[in-house]
């Protein structure tokens, strides 16, 4: 009875050494829009990854990890709060906007052109979260972080989120340039050509030289494979010999960049077997979200998901499921694999429990401690993953990617499209993942009770997370058309409205920020109307306008109406007609200064 009292003692100790006692070191490397198949090991036969394939070999590749969003902001938020994006609100990639905004909010409508009305997202990861890195540091950890960080600027940037180092760590949604001279105010130039993610991975291994004899937490977030779409010529022209058009994934620039980013983490994984550290450091890998699929681009989209359904920005799973290797030699079973789903919120409380960190008892963790998978204690996890992405995303002419939220659970997946269908009411739309990886048969009508389970199971996370949720649009009207702009120097969308109440809307154009423009508009016949604008400062088309008349219009049947921002750069523009009448619009520009053309648009070309 001793005997055995003595073996269970021991085993109890052995265990508490492995993960408790014997805390690693923790290497985070993060790819920016790398997708779940742009690399060899995860199925690609295009991008060459030898050193993360060998990565992959040494740990455990997940096949069914999620980022917790389609986006860059909101999964960084989730990583470093150990919460969905649903409950801190930080729903879109805003950490590079101006504005700050620490509480999503919902107006009572939006454009009609939108189905939803949907929330304001929050722009800035609030100091008041506990993050990850504070936590690992308050336990005993030098931390670091070195590369992109997206969760906002000043006060909020990564050195004042629990980072003793930082290089880059700002607002920045991507590099201004891959190449020295960056640009960039929290990247000090290199010598000139320096690659950004060659330069971070350098700055890592010193960091990791200076404090290896303690405990330290490495975030390593590369900006690759973000546009721009910039990379290495000698590495272009090998991948222009290798692309082939018939190859989902073909671009031989993404290729270039794929290759660079692997040869970072080789360098980052020889270096830390040069310093005897690879057996004690914990090393994670994984992406922000799906890749990037844009097929209009010159050289063809930056990447193919296939067989996952679209990418970047969508709720499909090419937009979601991304790659994930973690690695720990004499503690995850190299070459394992595991199909089980876990997401961005686990990282949190994995983490902190392998460091022996102790999260704030005040802070939510929608995670779970991914331990037992790591050590072969558990094949599966059963609970339900979810995703919230409450927005609509401009794709060419038109809104493809549309205000949502889904329910992973099990083998099955169901999409809620927010006042989607007619009448305002939700689109449903469910798949079994087991047998449609791709996503293609929606068994909504053919399982209604299952779907109507999940969407209760939405409704209960939704409201558990005190998410603010997209309402139907009150103004919403089918007669409503879109028109996409193309000039020299700007992608402008137009709205027009054809019935009732004409008018002509811009959507936040680059080449309109400025703090004063002149608006000139010819009608096809004199009418009233209003020029409507917005700042950053005055959002909204309602507070700032100006009406004019039909006595206003000259001889050429058009209006001229200087715009005068108040010291802010103007925003949106709105110009509103009374009456109907057919196409009241001809012709539309904006001027700065008199002389610089900042947009110009031929209403009648653009309709043929």
């Amino acid at each position: 009875m001793k005997l055995n009292f003595a073996v269970f003692l021991l085993c109890v100790l052995l265990e508490q050494m492995s993960f408790g006692d014997v805390r690693p070191n923790i290497v985070f490397i993060m790819a920016d829009d790398l997708g779940w198949r742009d690399t060899h090991v995860y199925g690609s036969t295009f991008y060459e990854t030898p050193n993360i394939d060998q990565l992959a070999g040494q740990g455990m590749r997940f096949t069914d990890a999620y980022s917790a969003s389609p986006l860059c902001s909101p999964t960084r938020s989730s990583i470093m709060s150990g919460q969905y994006p649903a409950r801190t609100g930080f729903t879109a990639a805003a950490g590079h906007l101006e504005k700050v905004v620490l509480k999503p909010t919902i107006s009572d409508q939006s454009s009609p052109i939108f189905k939803a009305v949907t929330p304001e997202t929050i722009t800035r990861l609030d100091t008041t979260y506990y993050t990850l890195a504070e936590a690992l540091k308050d336990a005993g950890y030098s931390t670091a972080h070195f590369g992109k960080w997206h969760l906002g600027s000043g006060e909020y940037m990564a050195k004042n989120q629990g980072f003793d180092v930082t290089v880059g760590g700002g607002g920045y949604p991507g590099p201004k340039h891959y190449f020295s001279p960056y640009d960039m105010d929290t990247i000090p130039d290199g010598p000139v050509g320096e690659h950004i993610d060659r330069r971070m991975t350098r700055e890592a291994i010193h960091f990791i030289q200076a404090h290896q004899d303690q405990p330290f937490f490495v975030n390593l977030w590369f900006y690759s494979v973000h546009v721009p779409l910039e990379a290495e010529p000698q590495l272009v022209a090998k991948y222009e010999q290798l692309s082939d058009p018939d190859n989902p994934q073909h671009n031989p620039v993404v290729g270039a960049m794929v290759e660079t980013m692997d040869e970072c983490v080789g360098a980052l994984m020889d270096a830390l077997e040069s310093m005897g550290l690879d057996r004690n450091t914990l090393v994670v890998f994984t992406s922000d979200n799906g890749g990037l699929v844009e097929p209009w681009r010159t050289l063809g989209s930056p990447t193919s998901n296939y067989p996952l359904r679209e990418g970047k920005g969508w709720t499909y799973d090419g937009g979601t499921r991304v790659p994930l290797i973690v690695r720990w030699p004499g503690r995850i079973q190299a070459g394992s694999v595991c199909s089980s789903p876990v997401s961005s919120v686990d990282f949190y409380p994995t983490l902190t429990k392998m460091g022996g960190a102790v999260p704030a008892a005040t802070q939510v963790l929608d995670g779970i401690d991914l331990l037992p998978l790591l050590t072969g204690k558990a094949v599966n996890i059963e609970r339900d993953l979810c995703c919230f992405f409450p927005h609509y995303l401009m794709v060419g002419d038109t809104y493809p990617k549309k205000p949502s939220a889904y329910l992973r659970q099990g083998d099955y997946k169901l999409i809620r499209f927010f006042a989607d269908d007619p009448g305002g009411r939700d689109a449903l739309e469910l798949y079994n993942l087991q047998e449609d990886i791709g996503e293609s048969k929606n068994l909504a009508r053919e399982m209604p009770e299952k779907a109507s389970v999940m969407n209760a199971a939405i409704d209960r996370l939704l409201e558990k997370t005190s998410a603010v949720v997209p309402v139907a649009n009150p103004v919403y009207s089918p007669s409503v058309r879109l028109m996409h702009v193309n000039t020299a120097k700007a992608n402008v969308y137009i709205t027009y409205e054809q019935q009732n109440s004409p008018y002509v809307m811009v959507f936040a154009p680059v080449s309109l920020y400025r703090k004063s423009v002149e608006i000139k508009v010819r009608l096809n016949h004199p009418q009233s109307g209003k020029v409507f604008w917005s700042t950053k400062e005055s959002p909204g088309l309602k507070k700032n306008f100006v009406e004019f008349s039909a006595d206003d219009v000259d001889a050429n049947g058009e209006i001229v109406v200087p715009l005068d921002g108040g010291g802010s750069n103007i925003k949106d523009v709105r110009i509103e007609v009374s009456g109907t009448g057919g196409e009241p619009f001809a012709s539309l520009s904006v001027t700065h200064r008199k002389t610089e053309e900042l947009l110009s648009v031929d209403f009648e070309e653009e309709r043929e």
